[in-house]
């Protein structure tokens, strides 16, 4: 992360000593006769140069501090836009509901093995996608069975290095799920993907988000307020 900020910090992280060295220096300075400080004129400098120096450190420290000073309702609000609209969706077979972004592209598919729900903001190269299968129609009988199986379809098909963080355990719509989230090259393209795997009442339910791996600031706030929306219909 570059820019104004950290340019800042550093200017000032040498400024500040400097400064307080430079008030140091006239306040220890004698007259002529190198007997008595030249007292209120050097107290003047001195304290000129400590307010300079204090206020760029109080500067340096809003600066370093700055998310943990600002509310957290204050952050939601600057990372999401609050004019945006919001639509619900049914997916998974009519067992879930969704709210997206009403201005997202959607597209649906009955198609077996294929994606049944996808919404996508293609000006900001977002994606959403939701599958769901039949939870008697797959071997696997554990969420974290299912999960690691679709995983590590998932690696086959990127290539170069592969992260990930997860699967962690978690409840979503009061169902079992996990969430895992990678990272890699997939299609010359580097993506981050929040995996979500849902063990529904009937059926394993898979939700994606996608984005290049540079997302724009807010998309994770912006995929964490369309999972809080997700309910049991």
């Amino acid at each position: 992360m570059t820019g104004f900020p950290e340019h800042f910090i550093v200017g000032s992280a040498v400024v500040c000593p400097a400064l307080l060295f430079v008030g140091l220096l006239r306040l220890r300075k004698n007259p002529a006769n190198g007997t008595l400080p030249r007292g209120v004129t050097d107290l003047h400098q001195f304290a000129t140069s400590a307010l300079l120096g204090g206020l760029l450190l109080i500067g340096v420290v809003v600066l370093l501090f700055h998310d943990r000073l600002m509310p957290p309702n204050k952050k939601a609000e600057t990372a999401l836009d609050s004019n945006l609209q919001w639509e619900e969706c049914v997916v998974a077979d009519g067992t879930l509901s969704i709210e997206v972004p009403s201005h997202w592209r959607q597209a649906r598919s009955r198609m077996p093995r294929f994606i049944q729900f996808s919404a996508s903001d293609f000006q900001n190269d977002l994606h959403l996608s939701v599958n769901s299968t039949p939870r008697d129609d797959l071997a696997e009988n554990t969420l974290t069975e299912v999960s690691r199986k679709i995983i590590r379809n998932m690696q086959r098909e990127f290539s170069g290095e592969f992260f990930m963080s997860g699967p962690d355990e978690i409840q979503l719509a009061g169902f079992p799920a996990e969430k895992t989230v990678m990272t890699g090259a997939f299609h010359e393209t580097s993506l981050a993907i929040d995996l979500y795997v849902i063990q529904g009442a009937t059926q394993w339910i898979e939700i994606r988000f996608r984005t290049p791996r540079s997302r724009p600031e807010g998309s994770q706030e912006l995929f964490a307020r369309i999972v809080s929306s997700i309910r049991q219909k």
